[in-house]
C-alpha cells in the first residue's frame, strides 16, 4: 500500500510524514513538526486551539498547527451522496431491519448525515477500536448478519469484523478494499442493494440446484435399481441434471435486480 506523500510533489524539507488513524497527519517541515487532523490530534501534541464554540460550525473541523502552535481551522462539510437515501430505503424494502451510522466524524455532522438518509442509530466521534465496540454491540442486539459499508483506512478493522464487510472501491483506501469480502468497483451507492439482491438470487439458484440433482438422481437410481430405467436414464441422470441446473443458474446471469 502506498505511504501517505509517496505520490504528492512534496518540498524535499518534509520529512517524517505519519498518518495517525482516526486523528491526522503528522510531519517535519525544516525540523519543526506540522499537524493537521482533529481536536485528539491537538490534544495528543498538548496544542490548545484557540476556537470559540466549535459546536456551532457544522461539517467536520481540521485544526493546523506549527511547532506546538495553533495556526488555524478548515471546516469542511460532506455532501450527501448520490442515490445515498434511496439505497437505504430499497435494503429496508429487501428486509434490513436496522440501519446505523458509525463515524469518526462531529457529532452535528453524523446526526446531520444519519437524519437525511433516515438511520435507526447515529454514533459519532469513534476510533476504529470504538467503531468495532459499537458493530460488536449492534451483533449481540440484532439478530441476523450485519453489513458494514465503508472506504477509509479507519474501516479497515471493522470490515474484517462485520460478517460482512463491503468497500466502495472507486476512492475507497487499499486497506479497505483488502479487508473487505465485497468491493464495489464503482462509487454507485445503487449497487449495494443490487449486490444483496443478486446475492440471494444466487443463492436461491443453489437450492434449487441441488433439490434438483438429489430429486432426479434419487428417482433414477431408484428405477435403475429396480430394473425400470435403461441406459438412457443414467445418462440423462448425469449430462441432462448438468444442463438443467447449467440453465438454472444462468437465470440468475440475465434476471433484473430488485
Amino acid at each position: 500500500m502506498d505511504q501517505p506523500g509517496d505520490n504528492l510533489p512534496l518540498d524535499k524539507n518534509v520529512q517524517g510524514i505519519d498518518e495517525i488513524p482516526g486523528q491526522g497527519i503528522s510531519a517535519l517541515l525544516d525540523g519543526q513538526r506540522v499537524l493537521a487532523g482533529n481536536q485528539r490530534l491537538m490534544d495528543r501534541y498538548g496544542i490548545k486551539v484557540g476556537l470559540g464554540d466549535g459546536d456551532a460550525y457544522p461539517g467536520s473541523m481540521i485544526h493546523l498547527a506549527r511547532d506546538g502552535r495553533w495556526l488555524g481551522t478548515l471546516f469542511a462539510s460532506d455532501r450527501l451522496r448520490d442515490q445515498a437515501r434511496e439505497s437505504v430505503n430499497r435494503l429496508r424494502s429487501q428486509g434490513t431491519r436496522f440501519i446505523a451510522v458509525l463515524s469518526g466524524d462531529r457529532q452535528a455532522a453524523a446526526s446531520d448525515t444519519g437524519r437525511l438518509i433516515g438511520a435507526d442509530l447515529v454514533a459519532s466521534e469513534l476510533m476504529p477500536g470504538d467503531k468495532i465496540d459499537e458493530l460488536e454491540l449492534l451483533q449481540a442486539l440484532a439478530p441476523g448478519r450485519t453489513a458494514f459499508v465503508g472506504d477509509g483506512i479507519n474501516d479497515a478493522p471493522v470490515l474484517r469484523r462485520a460478517d460482512v464487510g463491503i468497500a466502495i472501491g472507486g476512492l475507497g483506501s487499499d486497506a479497505a478494499v483488502e479487508a473487505a469480502d465485497v468491493v464495489i468497483m464503482t462509487d454507485e451507492l445503487a449497487r449495494i442493494p443490487d449486490a444483496v439482491s443478486l446475492a440471494r438470487k444466487t443463492k436461491r439458484r443453489v437450492h434449487e440446484n441441488v433439490a434438483v440433482i438429489l430429486l432426479v438422481k434419487g428417482l433414477l437410481l431408484t428405477l435403475g435399481a429396480l430394473g425400470i430405467t435403461p441406459l438412457w436414464g443414467a445418462v440423462f441422470a448425469d449430462t441432462g441434471v448438468l444442463l438443467l441446473t447449467v440453465v438454472n443458474s444462468l437465470r440468475a446471469y440475465y434476471s433484473k435486480v430488485s
